[in-house]
């Protein structure tokens, strides 16, 4: 039974569009404002996570998140990939309110590089490509982002290529080319 309970949950902040998130923005310059953030989890309410904050990233910057642990870095990419809302103020990327923004949409067109990135036990050509609809994405294109990442020569290395498998407890890559 209570198994059943949480296949029926339905998510907070849905992975397609609706009414209320259907927006596929064409004309965006990339650039994200927080604009009086203030963020808890729902499993300790008591706690502020975040209070009031504000910060722009302008289109093309290059930022990074740097802080002990626990310091809201994590909660931050969360709120822009829309995996958590914020209780109050407002996100933007551009000139749109993130809400207002198709979560599927979103996924497909922001991308982040954690520390420590999960690879799945797959292919590289595989994981490169993750999330992204196969029949929109060629080969050229996962050489294009590998090449942007600095990561085409080393795959190139392999035997197999881009055919080479890897993933969470493969010892193929290293911590930096992971």
């Amino acid at each position: 039974k209570r198994i059943f309970g949480l296949l029926d949950r339905q998510p907070k902040i849905s992975s397609t569009s609706n009414e209320s998130c259907s927006i596929e923005p064409t004309n965006f310059d990339g650039s994200i404002h927080f604009d009086n953030i203030s963020f808890t989890y729902l499993t300790r309410p008591e706690q502020q996570i975040l209070t009031n904050v504000f910060f722009s990233i302008a289109s093309g910057q290059k930022v990074v998140l740097v802080g002990p642990s626990g310091s809201s870095k994590s909660t931050i990419a969360s709120l822009i990939e829309r995996f958590s809302e914020s209780q109050s103020g407002t996100i933007y990327l551009g000139s749109y309110s993130l809400a207002s923004i198709n979560p599927q949409w979103l996924r497909q067109n922001i991308s982040f590089v954690n520390q420590e990135p999960s690879l799945f036990a797959c292919s590289i050509r595989y994981n490169i490509s993750f999330g992204l609809d196969p029949n929109q994405v060629s080969f050229d294109d996962i050489i294009r982002v590998a090449k942007q990442a600095n990561s085409h020569q080393f795959i190139e290395e392999f035997d197999q290529k881009y055919d080479t498998l890897v993933g969470e407890y493969d010892h193929h890559l290293s911590g930096g080319q992971r």
